[in-house]
């Protein structure tokens, strides 16, 4: 296995790794996906400089295809004391390469890359089934809070 950061010469990939999440994964995929949409979406945004501190890391097996997703943005925060963080928006491993080290292999790559741009610590959103609970408890640096995400809408 290996990662590789989205780029236009993979766009076509991750659109197939995203119809084979929904195929095999119902339960969490509930609205339709929209091919023609998301490709000209995340086309666009690759290519649009307000999206380059937002990354999405892939997982590529052995045979070439995408068996996992890591979406992270890098953010200079301000409050307290600066400093550089990662926050995780989505981490996703298709349902038949899971406990293969896939996840491990995301989150590893996130955290050294992260690092190499001065992050000292990221935060994640936590799914809140038992196997994502056991898959977050498995990382001994991990501190797990219980705290509520608020999400506000931003209207013009």
């Amino acid at each position: 296995m290996r990662t590789e950061f989205l780029s236009a010469k993979n766009l076509d990939a991750l659109i197939e790794f995203e119809i084979k999440a929904r195929e095999t994964d119902t339960d969490i995929f509930i609205t339709p996906l929209d091919i023609e949409v998301l490709r000209l979406s995340t086309a666009t945004a690759i290519k649009t400089p307000a999206y380059n501190s937002a990354k999405c890391l892939l997982c590529i097996s052995d045979d070439g295809c995408i068996i996992g997703r890591l979406d992270f943005t890098i953010l200079p925060v301000l409050a307290f004391s600066p400093e550089i963080r990662a926050f995780v928006d989505w981490i996703y491993v298709l349902k038949n390469n899971r406990h293969t080290g896939a996840g491990k292999l995301l989150i590893k790559e996130m955290k050294e890359y992260a690092a190499s741009v001065g992050a000292k610590e990221y935060f994640l959103i936590a799914a809140r089934n038992d196997e994502a609970q056991r898959f977050y408890r498995s990382f001994p640096d991990i501190e797990i809070k219980n705290e509520q995400v608020l999400i506000g809408k931003i209207a013009l």
